[in-house]
Formats: structure tokens, sequence, C-alpha cells
């Protein structure tokens, strides 16, 4: 095939990708597909495509869409399972499981090419298995639990699939008959390969699971002899058919081969309805009985056998397409849109102009300032100006000047003076001191401002004088002729003596 040497040809519909074509019918054609989803995950499917132009008929589209609704409600491992239905410009397409492996109808050819006859412990395996699947589908119930009353209506070796796990499997429930159906056709329509039909069938009759019977028998009595059972599929045939009462035994064409196949065939085949099995499941247990029956490993290994070169092209297309996915999103990935939650939002820290609304985070947007890019803020400056200082020294000044005259008195007061050590010597200028009545008069200080920030340390020549403190009992030097300290002059006032101060 073209498509394992080159790139595969892909197309895509919806969340499918659907590739080559593996298989081809009236209706429909089957195409390797691959399920992609989300973080990374895929699966292989068979993607079954109805016909362009059947696309355009509702009555086939309702039919088509059916056969999901119906098979959605078989879960069994011998039923092969559907998955999804897609409708998408103007065709519709039928997401299955893929199973590795072929059909029936395939494998019986291929033996017959070789001119072998299939053994018929693999047949008596194959054959048991799909008849559990086709007993499930049978027993198949609504969403109220009501059976669904299905019946297949299409039961032949096309639609038999044989796994290469050694697993077989019943597949295409797209004619089936029942209840709830979108598509209702008239018990009097003929729908089927005519060379599987049941008498009751090619009659128009009212059908039952009996019919999907005598289909197996046909398809039984196929794979143990390799032959057609009714070569050809014309109207004349089915008449024959109904005339016919006898059928051939399969022991006739294939030597050696027990008894009990031909029984169990030949009651399958019985033109009277009551007279085959009532069942699928029956069936298939008196099939299961006629002797030991082939292991998965021994039915995968004779797959392998007559089919192990399809089946390897088409495990070269899978491994061509995971390459080609591999790739694709390297290369042909849409860009991500990025979004809040992608990368942190970074708080722009330029003030907004005048007037300019004021700009929101996001409510679910975490909110981190950049202190690499952002422009750093600058703090208040807390260094006061000179003439502050100066003022402030002043200030200062005067107040020292005031303690002073607070703590010596006016010329003209009586009170007492306070103590010598009231004053700090420091403080004490002796020309200030000397004569009080030659002291300027001190201006009232201006309140402070109260927006001054606290001050940080400044040059000693301009820093403000502490404020000055209660003085502790300290020993005096003692001094020469300060003992005591004042005298009393002729106007009777005390005076410190000069020296003792």
């Amino acid at each position: 095939m073209e498509a394992e040497r080159g790139a595969p040809r892909v197309r895509v519909v919806g969340r499918y990708r659907v590739y080559d074509e593996i298989a081809a019918g009236g209706m429909a054609t089957v195409h390797l597909g691959r399920l992609v989803g989300d973080e990374g995950f895929s699966r292989t499917v068979a993607i079954k495509r109805l016909h362009p132009w059947h696309a355009r008929v509702p009555e086939v589209v309702t039919m088509f869409t059916d056969e999901a609704r119906i098979a959605a409600r078989i879960r069994h491992p011998n039923v092969v399972g559907t998955l999804d239905v897609v409708s998408q410009e103007g065709e519709v397409f039928l997401v299955m499981e893929y199973v590795h492996g072929e059909p029936l109808s395939r494998l019986i050819s291929a033996a017959s090419k070789r001119k072998q006859k299939i053994p018929p412990r693999i047949v008596a395996a194959v054959l048991a298995s799909a008849l559990r699947g086709l007993h499930a589908a049978h027993e198949a119930k609504d969403t109220r639990g009501e059976p669904l009353g299905v019946v297949h209506r299409d039961v032949s070796p096309q639609n038999v699939l044989v796994g290469a796990d050694g697993v077989s499997r019943v597949l295409d429930f797209g004619i089936a008959r029942a209840a709830g159906r979108a598509h209702v056709t008239s018990d009097h329509t003929i729908k089927g390969k005519l060379a599987y039909m049941s008498p009751e069938q090619l009659r128009g009759e009212v059908l039952d699971r009996r019919a999907d019977v005598y289909a197996a028998g046909v398809v039984l009595w196929e794979a143990l002899t390799c032959r057609r059972l009714y070569a050809g599929a014309s109207e004349d045939l089915a008449l024959v058919r109904l005339l016919e009462a006898e059928v051939e035994a399969p022991s006739k064409r294939v030597a050696d081969l027990p008894p009990s196949f031909d029984e169990v065939t030949l009651r399958a085949l019985r033109r009277d309805a009551d007279a085959r099995f009532a069942t699928a499941l029956e069936m298939a247990v008196a099939l299961e009985a006629c002797g030991p029956l082939a292991t998965p490993s021994e039915i995968a290994a004779w797959v392998e056998e007559l089919s192990g070169d399809t089946l390897a092209e088409r495990a070269r297309l899978m491994q061509a397409i995971e390459g080609e996915e591999r790739r694709a999103p390297r290369s042909a990935a849409p860009e991500k849109v990025a979004s809040s939650s992608d990368e942190p939002t970074l708080l722009d820290m330029t003030p907004s102009p005048a007037g300019a609304p004021a700009q929101e985070a996001a409510p679910t947007a975490p909110i981190v300032v950049s202190v690499e890019n952002a422009a750093p803020t600058s703090a208040p400056d807390r260094r006061a100006s000179p003439v502050v200082l100066a003022l402030v020294g002043l200030v200062g000044i005067l107040v020292v000047l005031l303690v002073v005259i607070l703590l010596r008195g006016g010329p003209e007061s009586a009170a007492s003076p306070p103590a010598a050590s009231s004053i700090p010597a420091r403080l004490a200028a002796p020309e200030l001191v000397s004569s009080p009545q030659s002291l300027p008069s001190a201006p009232a200080p201006p309140p402070p401002a109260p927006s001054l920030a606290p001050l940080p340390s400044a040059a000693p020549s301009r820093a403000a004088p502490p404020r000055p403190q209660a003085p502790r009992a300290k020993p005096a030097a003692r001094i020469d002729g300060c003992d005591p300290p004042f005298f009393i002059d002729a106007a009777g006032r005390k005076k410190y003596k000069r020296q003792c101060l």
C-alpha cells in the first residue's frame, strides 16, 4: 500500500483522525482511525464511513445511526463495541472498537486458496464465541430494562471478526431489527445477504432470534467445508432454497469430520424454525460439546499463518501513524493561548495619569510584584534643610536662656534662688550670669511645625541641646570662701558669690 511507503493520508473529523481504508462494503467503508484526546491521550479505532451517496438519503442515515444505538446497548467481549457517531460536512461516521484481526470470510478464502481445511476444533471455538456474542445481542435491553428484541439479520462470515488475539467477535448491526429503532422497515422487506437468509426471512415473515441461528448454521457449514453452501445470491436461488428440504451434511465434503458436527449444523439449518436451536447460546453449547476446542493461542497462530502478511502491513501502517502523531504536536500543534493561569501577572508600578481609572487585576490571577522590572518607589526624604536646622538651633538657644532666667529670677524677685546644683555649670556662661539686667528680653518661641518629621542625628554644632533634667545629688568641689556661697548686701538682699557659682 502506498500509505505504508509514505506518510499516511489523514482526514480530521472532530477529535478523530481518519486514515486509509481497511475494508469495504455495500453501504460503507471501514478505515483505520485514531481518537486524539487531551494530555497526549490517543487510541486506535475503526471508523465506518457511510458512502457519500448514501449519506444524502435520510432513511439510510437513520438506519446507520440506529446501528450505533443498538450496538451501544450490547456489552459482551464477543461483540465489537461501538464508541461514537460523528456527523460532519454531510457525512456520517461510526466509530467502533478496533480489533487487530481478519474477517472469517477472508480466512476461509485464504484456506481455500491453499486447498486446506480449517481444523474443526478451531471452527468450533470461533463459532461458539461468535454465537455467545450473538446471544448477548438477542438479550440486550433498553434503558428501562425492557428487551430490545434484537435480530441481527446479517449474520455472515464477513461479520465475524477473528482477532489476532484468538478471540472472535460479531459486528455490523446496521440492518438489525429491534424495538425502538428510529428507522422501522416492514416485516415484508428483505434485508441481508440472500445466501444466509432463513426461509422465513425470504418469505418476509416476522423474524425472531432463530433466523440468526439459521444464518449461523450456514456460516458453520462453510467454515467446515471452505466452500459456499449456496453459490450465488440471485432471486432464483432464493426460490430454490424455499423448495429444497434437505441440506448436504458437511462430513460429505470433509473427511474424518466427527458426526457431532453434522448434527449441530443440520439442526441449525432446519427449514422449520421450531426444529432449530431455540437460542444462539444453546447452539454454542452444543458446538462446544463436539470435542475439545482450540485455545485462543492456537487460533491466533492459525490467523497469523493465513493472514500474517496483511496484519503485518496494517501494523506498519499503525506504526507510521503513531510516528506522525509523535512529530505532529511539535510542528503542527496549535499555539496555546496564554491565560492568567499560565504566567503570573506583573503589577504595573507606573502611576496612572490623572483622572484615569485604576486598573483591577483579574480575580483569579495571582498578582506578583516584580522587583526586578518595576521602578523602585522612592522613600520619603527625611533629611531636614539647613534653614530648618538653623531655626531649630535658634529655638534651642532661646529655650536655654529662658530656663536660665527662670532659675536665676528677676532683679526685683524676692523668691528664694534655686540651689547651686540646679543649673549645670556647662550651661551657665559667666558673661550671661554676671549682669542679669543686661539680658535681652527673649521673644516667645514659635510653636513647632506639626508636619516636621523626626530629625535624624545632625552635626554636633547644630544639634538642639538636650532637655534639662532634674539634677542628681553630686558632691560639689570645695572652693575657698564659698562657705556660705552667698552674702547679704546693704539692702538686705542675698547674692551668690561669683566664684562659687
